[in-house]
């Protein structure tokens, strides 16, 4: 009954002093990612996804904006090896004094208009160009309800990360033995992620096994070869 009564900028500032305490608690806050000075990469694994029609023209037009403003505050991100990249502290709060607009959110199974609508797709196609660089997942949410159909997809169901400030973050490890960065096209129906490094990267085939185990539930096994990745679980929308 407490929580139902506390507003909401309280429990999402206790849950960002408890992400805080935790990080440094287990050292995690020493290996974040930072922003550098941006140099290419001669080598990069890539992955495009379309960017599906919104609900209202506005809203399409919002969520291209955000997916543009949050891209490049990642682009300015190397990751050193092992060193840890952070969806959230590579883009910030998504507020309207940081730039973002309001655009189509999923929270809680609920399509809601929040300022960020739209960086769900941006951490989703970074977590699926992750999963074939072969980078290690540290953190990473599944969207709790699968609300599309198969050809409505911009992105195979299991490849989904889901973000929400304060509460979900995506959190990769940079495994390899140089650093990588991120690189992105925006176009108005099309978003491509480049992981790119200094030297060549191994691409890992990714298999996505769907187990449709009743009329509401939807498992899904992430694998490389035979080795199981995540787990994804999905109420059926």
């Amino acid at each position: 009954m407490l929580r139902k009564i506390i507003p909401q900028a309280w429990k999402l500032r206790l849950k960002l002093t408890r992400r805080a305490w935790t990080d440094s608690k287990t050292g995690l806050s020493r290996r974040f990612a930072q922003t550098s000075a941006v140099q290419p990469f001669a080598h990069s694994i890539s992955i495009t996804q379309n960017i599906l029609n919104a609900t209202t023209e506005q809203s399409r037009v919002n969520k291209i904006h955000n997916v543009k403003l949050a891209a490049r505050l990642v682009e300015a991100i190397e990751v050193k090896p092992n060193e840890v990249f952070s969806f959230w502290r590579s883009v910030g709060r998504p507020s309207k004094k940081n730039g973002y607009k309001k655009g189509i959110n999923i929270i809680n199974g609920n399509i809601v208009e929040d300022y960020g609508g739209g960086l769900c797709q941006l951490s989703s196609i970074i977590y699926h160009a992750a999963l074939v660089a072969g980078l290690a997942v540290v953190e990473r949410s599944n969207h709790s309800v699968d609300l599309y159909q198969h050809q409505e997809r911009y992105t195979p169901l299991g490849s989904d990360s889901a973000v929400f400030f304060g509460y979900k973050d995506l959190r990769l490890r940079n495994n390899l033995q140089a650093p990588v960065r991120f690189r992105f096209e925006v176009f108005d129906k099309t978003l491509t992620c480049f992981i790119t490094s200094s030297q060549p990267m191994t691409e890992h085939p990714i298999r996505f096994e769907i187990d449709q185990e009743d009329d509401v539930r939807v498992a899904v096994i992430t694998k490389h070869g035979e080795d199981v990745v995540a787990q994804s679980i999905y109420q059926k929308g």
